[in-house]
């Protein structure tokens, strides 16, 4: 018996083409259009140095590691999340909004939350008397 996928018509046996074609995909489809950029790019990245030598990993690295390098990639993913979302006038800019505001929010607090959690924790453990 070999692996398993759902789809919308529910779990069945992958074909061929598919685990060739998808390799990992989530149980959720949610999960998989959240998360199957950059494990793609993962992918795509372990399978581009899977094949060198350890000694030659840093001379493939180094150039990847220019900021010119770094400049061109950002742009490039700049252009394709255009075309894939703003071109087609998708609603899922707004969602990356609203996800990343919230992200941002919360990891701003985090800090002054946990400096609060912390002076509870030790009022209570009888610390100081405020």
């Amino acid at each position: 018996m070999g692996p398993k996928c759902m789809d919308g018509e529910g779990w069945h046996e992958k074909s061929k083409e598919q685990k060739t074609k998808l390799g990992f995909r989530f149980r959720n489809p949610i999960q998989n259009k959240l998360f199957g950029g950059p494990a793609m790019a993962m992918r795509a990245f372990y399978n581009e140095i899977k094949g060198l030598k350890v000694k030659d990993l840093p001379k493939h690295l180094k150039p990847m590691l220019s900021i010119s390098y770094v400049k061109e990639a950002v742009s490039r993913g700049m252009d394709n999340y255009h075309r894939k979302y703003i071109l087609t006038s998708s609603p899922e800019p707004l969602f990356h909004l609203c996800y990343g505001g919230l992200i941002f929010c919360y990891l701003v607090a985090l800090p002054e939350e946990r400096r609060h959690l912390k002076h509870k924790m030790e009022e209570q453990a009888g610390g100081h008397g405020h």
